[in-house]
């Protein structure tokens, strides 16, 4: 389902770009499940710039961004699996 929004302010506050890294750094930084959080929402929906294009419409994030977050989201869960691992060992 796209929803084309009108203007920034009516983007929900899940969808906005700016919340959404916010997210994915907190989540490197401190709580993984935040970066789980951002790999769900590129999964599943188009997330917002406050930008818009040469039409007037929102930017929204584009492939490479998705699919970048997600390598993210997998290669933090490999080290998360790694640092386990090696806890397991000693």
């Amino acid at each position: 389902m796209t929803t084309n929004y009108q203007s920034y302010e009516k983007v929900p506050w899940h969808r906005k770009s700016g919340i959404n890294h916010f997210f994915a750094i907190v989540g490197l930084l401190v709580f993984p499940p935040f970066v789980w959080w951002v790999a769900i929402l590129c999964l599943t929906g188009d997330i917002y710039t406050s930008k818009q294009d040469e039409n007037g419409n929102l930017k929204k994030w584009g492939a490479f961004s998705k699919v970048f977050s997600i390598i993210i989201v997998i290669l933090h869960g490999l080290a998360i699996a790694l640092q386990l691992g090696l806890i397991s060992l000693s």
